[in-house]
């Protein structure tokens, strides 16, 4: 059973490609297991590998999906990490980024936005909110089936 996933972009210099990815990730990284090699951890089982590979440099992509993508947008075009903007892509919103050598790094907001409940134990019914990057929310009811599976409906305003 797989328990986690380390995304890897090759870059030419690890020293330099540092600076660029700490703007990024917004700090410095979690661990350099070994020369050449740079790690953030950015959930409990996953993360980012910067490593040095000059012959393959440049031909790495990551996805990574992120809350708040209009907020870090602006904080990555604040610490001097050109882009352009937030596009519909993939059925997301993504604002692609290109490393020193070339390497995409691609943000993502799913389209449907992210749900916040919060159920008490044994609860049969709850209401939540899903909220959308560009601001909007919408009211949602969940009902527990007998087989305690839960279902989603939105409520119509």
């Amino acid at each position: 059973m797989f328990t986690g996933m380390l995304g890897n972009c090759t870059v030419s210099d690890v020293a330099r490609a540092e600076n660029w990815y700490a703007r990024v990730f917004g700090r410095a990284p979690d661990a350099r297991p070994m020369d050449g090699l740079i790690e953030w951890h950015l959930a409990p089982g996953f993360g980012v590998q910067v490593f040095a590979d000059p012959e393959r440099a440049g031909h790495s992509t990551v996805v990574l999906e992120v809350a708040g993508l209009d907020a870090q947008a602006e904080r990555l075009l604040a610490s001097g990490i050109e882009h352009q903007g937030p596009q519909p892509g993939g059925g997301a919103r993504i604002p692609q980024l290109q490393d020193l050598d070339g390497n995409r790094v691609v943000l993502a907001s799913p389209a449907g936005g992210t749900f916040a409940l919060s159920l008490a134990p044994g609860a049969q019914a709850c209401s939540a909110t899903q909220s959308k990057d560009h601001g909007s929310s919408s009211p949602i009811a969940m009902l527990r089936a007998p087989a305690g599976v839960w279902t989603m409906t939105r409520s119509r305003g």
